[in-house]
């Protein structure tokens, strides 16, 4: 049964984090996985006490200060290595994820090819098309 690395939901709603697992891709999202390979934070938590001081502050103050999204993403590179050399797939977040860790090249933007709505002299010779089809089947 084939391999995929994936993401496992934690925490709460509205406060959502991420484990980077490698699981059966048969499996369930929250079932137990083969390995956790790191974990992915979407959300800058800074609680709001009374300490507000210079020092609690100054770990947070250049992620604050700066316009980079605030995400916190940790990642065993070795055991993703190994696991893609095994043959793992990748879901589309956890792709994406790695994209921007430079561990894997990112994903090709491929614009959806859009049909006009009036489009109907499409359409009908589309229809042609498979009326042709089934008529040679037919016969």
């Amino acid at each position: 049964m084939p391999v995929r690395l994936r993401l496992q939901v934690q925490g709460l709603r509205n406060n959502r984090h991420f484990k980077i697992v490698a699981a059966r891709s048969k499996t369930r999202r929250q079932s137990d996985p083969i390995e956790v390979l790191g974990w992915y934070m979407p959300h800058l938590r800074v609680t709001t006490h009374r300490d507000t001081t210079a020092a609690f502050m100054a770990p947070y103050k250049q992620q604050l200060l700066s316009n980079e999204p605030h995400n916190d993403l940790e990642i065993d590179f070795e055991r993703v290595k190994y696991w893609i050399g095994q043959g793992a797939e990748l879901t589309q977040p956890v792709h994406k994820l790695l994209s921007y860790a430079g561990l894997v090249p990112p994903l090709p933007y491929l614009p959806k090819e859009r049909v006009p709505a009036g489009d109907e002299a499409g359409r009908l010779r589309r229809l042609r098309e498979w009326e042709a089809a089934e008529a040679e089947a037919c016969s």
